[in-house]
């Protein structure tokens, strides 16, 4: 399960077993929110001000976090709450987000 948690004092994103809680790995780092984590990908992706971001996760034969990469910059519609106002296919090669028209 991944999420956003604010344990660290800011804002980051970490992935968990579920059911069981603990531990908690951090993925983001400087912060990061609005998750996105297709079932059939190896990245995670997250919102970091304008940055996607995207980090390789591997839960087989145990848990591994790769370090966050930049995947595009751009001012897309940001979400108005916790949870991400855009999607990434199942296999994580394309995204949907709203961009404002002027």
């Amino acid at each position: 399960m991944a999420h956003t948690s604010d344990e660290s004092g800011q804002r980051e994103i970490v992935v968990r077993a579920f059911p069981e809680a603990e531990p908690a790995h951090q993925v983001s780092q400087g912060g990061g929110i609005e998750v996105v984590w297709p079932p059939h990908s190896k990245d995670l992706f997250y919102r970091l001000g304008t940055k996607r971001m995207a980090v390789q996760i591997s839960t087989t034969p145990t848990l591994t976090v790769g370090l966050p990469r930049l995947l595009f910059e751009s001012a897309f519609v940001p979400s108005s709450g916790s949870r991400a106002n855009w999607d990434a296919t199942h296999d994580g090669r394309r995204f949907l987000m709203l961009k404002k028209v002027e």
